[in-house]
Order: structure tokens, then C-alpha cells, then sequence
């Protein structure tokens, strides 16, 4: 073997030590440098000799995220890295093995990245191994609006009310802060949706002191996780602070900040008479002002034994009991704010009487009883239609009615109830007729 061979031999391992300890640039000599869209397409390229390394420069104009697919073929054993642009920083580096063209091996990441020019780097293991591969690259905008240079106190984004920001957390822009003025006492909402696995947001006040810190973990991109900061604070100047649990965490977020507008009246609006066992109906509560920030209402009955409302609907739904209920709609956002609504329940049809004749030209007559009345009233004519009928009031502890000195005739006989509430009378419908002939 010549000298000449033998030198070049003993600088291989020198020259693979070298790029370990000093990253190549992409361009230098005996190295080769392509680019590559982020299309999601596959490219293939070559390994050729033993030492080559092959660069790919890709770009990205926004912020989001780059997914890398990189698949060794007969390179058997192979490296693959993505750098930034100055190659000081490495994002990914994966290891390879035992592929071959029957048998291709396939590693993937998926990386949050800032805009910027980045390099993706390929090596034969060893810087002997040789052989072709496959690589293809695509890319997710975050579509953010935060500021890119609001990583302290004195950079941070101000967020005014009424307004939502999306923020992004690569791994290059760890921390993002955003400022609040409060000019009065007033209660406040801090709105955090998070699309990253773990991440924490921080409340701190004028002085620079944390007065609330939040963990919201186990969110997705498919999965986001919402946290509300309310409280009232005094006027100043307040600071939001959004990173990771660590450094693997990344992603998109959303803050929003809104004074919280509370109820000033709550309008209940429906039926206001109805016949006992009617079934049911619904209230509908307006709330204003327009703008009240929950505008969510409790709804209560005063006497669950006339009427039941559920809670959240306001469906109520009558009994068989006649009477006045109060059905009560109450905020829920702390304003105390409550409106009542008084729903008068009739009394329900009576079934038709019974009717006899007793010894004495007596007429009986009895009826069904009826809850929550104030009495009932009997009804009788000599004829059908009831012209120029005699009507007289029982009272609700009786259902029964006994009239003397009849004449022999036929009577036709109603009744009904009626519920009484101040000098106001609610009656129910008349039952239908029933005869008797008055003998003796």
C-alpha cells in the first residue's frame, strides 16, 4: 500500500471527529446542500461516498409547525438532525438503523418553530455507510398575533378589553407576556385557552409580584383546555405571563381579557294563567344589560307543590292543585340580581256530578274534590242550556250540596271550582250537565 493511501486512511477519523465537535456549514467542501419545500412531497437523495453529509435548507415565513419524515433505505445505518440557520442550535437528531430498500426504517418530528432559514442534516453512520433514503417536510401556520419580542415585563404585549390575542410557544420563544391597565375597581376575566400539553399562566400586579398562577395540562390541538381567570381588582397596571412546564411543551394559546359586564335586570316573559294540570311550558328570562357577561339564570319555584321549574330551563310544569306560584329567575354572576314571576293555576274542569232525588223533593248533588280551591259552585235550571239558573257557592270543605222544596220537575245540574286571591276570582270551566226528575 502506498504511503499516500496510507495517510488518507488515518485522516478519516480524524476528519468524523472534527464534525462532531465543529458543525459543517452547509456549502463547505465535500458537502452538499439542496433545498427542500415543505410541501409534504417525498425527495430522495444519496449518501455516494463515505464522509459525505447532505444538507437541506428550508424556510419558513410564519410561525408554526415543521413536521419532518425522514426514512433510511439501503443507507443501513444513518443520522439525520434539523439545525437552525447558523447550525449552533439542534431542534431533532434521531438515529437510524438496520434499514435497507426492503425493509426502510421511518422516524418522524414534529417541531414548533419561529420564523427563519433551517438546515436538516444527513450522515452515514460512522461516516462510512452509504446508500439511498427518502425525506419530505411539511408545514402547520399557527397563524399567531402576539408581538415576537414580548419575553419580559417591559416588552409585553398590552391587551385591551374586549379583545382576544393568539399566542405561540415555539421552541426558540419560551415565554410571552402581556399587560392589562385597570383604570378602576372593576371585576376582570382572563380568558386561557391552551392547545399545549402543559403550560402555566401567570397573574402578577404592578409591583411585580405574582398574585395568581394556573397549571393547565393535558390540552391538544384537538383537545384545548380552558382556564378563566375572574377577580375584582383595584386600579393599575397588571402582567400576563404564559410558558411551558418544559422545554418539550409547545404550541398555540389564546388570551383573552373583558371587564366583566354584570346583570342589571332580569325580564321573565310566558304564560301567566294556567289550568291545573295543564303539562308543562317555558319561561323565557331576558337579561340585560345586552352585553352582561354571564347572562346564565337560576330558576326556582315558591310552592313545588302547584308548580316544578327545572333549574336551568325554566320548564314548568303544573300539578293538579290550583293556586299562585312564584317562579324566580336568579343570576348567577355574583350581581344578586333576581326577578319573580307570579303564575296563577285555575282550577281543572270537574268531572260531571252525581245527582238524586231524595224523599221530600230534595235534589243531592256531589262532586269530585279538588286541591288548593276555594270552593266550588253549584249550578241548576230546568233547562239544558241553563237560562235562568240558580247558582250557589260551596265551600272547599265540602263537595256535596242538598237543595229543598223542589218542583216536580226535571233539573239539569253543573258545577265547577274557583280559587279566590284577593278580590280577583278564578274559575274553572263548568262540568257537563246531569238530569234528574224531581218525583217525589
Amino acid at each position: 500500500m502506498s504511503k499516500t493511501k496510507k495517510m488518507g486512511i488515518a485522516v478519516l477519523p480524524l476528519l468524523f471527529l472534527l464534525c462532531m465537535l465543529f458543525p459543517v456549514k452547509a456549502g463547505a467542501a465535500g458537502y452538499s446542500e439542496m433545498t427542500i419545500q415543505l410541501d409534504d412531497a417525498w425527495i430522495s437523495g444519496e449518501i455516494s461516498t463515505q464522509g459525505e453529509v447532505d444538507f437541506y435548507k428550508f424556510t419558513t415565513r410564519k410561525a408554526g409547525w415543521v413536521t419532518i419524515n425522514y426514512q433510511g433505505q439501503s443507507v443501513a445505518d444513518s443520522y439525520v438532525s434539523v439545525l437552525n440557520n447558523d447550525q449552533d442550535r439542534e431542534y431533532w437528531k434521531t438515529e437510524v438503523y438496520t434499514s435497507s430498500d426492503i425493509n426502510p426504517v421511518t422516524k418522524s418530528a414534529e417541531m414548533a418553530l419561529e420564523p427563519g432559514t433551517y438546515y436538516i442534516k444527513i450522515w452515514g453512520y460512522n461516516n462510512k455507510h452509504t446508500g439511498t433514503y427518502r425525506l419530505k417536510g411539511a408545514f402547520e401556520a399557527a397563524n399567531n398575533d402576539e408581538k415576537t419580542n414580548d419575553n419580559d415585563f417591559e416588552t409585553a404585549m398590552s391587551l385591551g378589553n374586549d379583545r382576544t390575542v393568539t399566542g405561540f410557544l415555539s421552541m426558540d420563544d419560551r415565554v410571552d407576556f402581556f399587560k392589562i391597565s385597570v383604570p378602576t375597581k372593576k371585576r376582570v376575566r382572563l380568558i386561557y385557552t391552551s392547545y399545549i400539553n402543559d403550560s402555566y399562566m401567570e397573574v402578577w400586579n404592578s409591583d411585580k409580584i405574582s398574585i395568581s398562577k394556573k397549571n393547565v395540562y393535558s390540552a391538544s390541538k384537538t383537545n384545548p383546555k380552558t382556564y378563566v381567570y375572574e377577580e375584582t381588582l383595584n386600579p393599575g397596571l397588571y402582567y400576563i405571563k404564559i410558558y411551558p412546564y418544559n422545554d418539550s411543551h409547545t404550541g398555540k394559546y389564546t388570551l383573552k381579557y373583558a371587564e366583566k359586564i354584570l346583570a342589571q335586570k332580569i325580564t321573565i316573559s310566558g304564560r301567566k294563567q294556567v289550568v291545573a294540570g295543564a303539562g308543562s311550558f317555558n319561561l323565557k328570562a331576558s337579561v340585560s344589560p345586552s352585553n352582561t357577561t354571564d347572562k346564565t339564570v337560576k330558576w326556582t319555584s315558591g310552592d313545588t307543590s302547584i308548580a316544578w321549574v327545572d333549574s336551568s330551563t325554566g320548564k314548568v310544569t303544573v300539578y293538579n292543585k290550583a293556586g299562585k306560584v312564584k317562579i324566580t329567575a336568579s343570576a348567577q354572576d355574583e350581581s344578586n340580581r333576581a326577578s319573580v314571576y307570579t303564575i296563577v293555576v285555575t282550577p281543572k274542569r270537574l268531572d260531571r256530578p252525581y245527582v238524586s232525588n231524595f224523599w221530600g223533593r230534595k235534589l243531592y248533588v256531589s262532586w269530585g274534590y279538588h286541591t288548593g280551591v276555594t270552593g266550588y259552585e253549584v249550578q241548576y235550571a230546568t233547562n239544558s242550556k241553563f237560562k235562568g239558573a240558580v247558582t250557589k257557592k260551596v265551600s272547599s270543605g265540602h263537595t256535596n250540596r242538598t237543595f229543598s222544596k223542589m218542583a216536580k220537575k226535571r233539573y239539569y245540574v253543573r258545577v265547577r271550582a274557583f280559587y279566590k286571591s284577593g278580590p280577583k276570582v278564578y274559575r274553572g270551566p263548568w262540568s257537563s250537565g246531569k238530569s234528574v226528575k224531581i218525583t217525589h
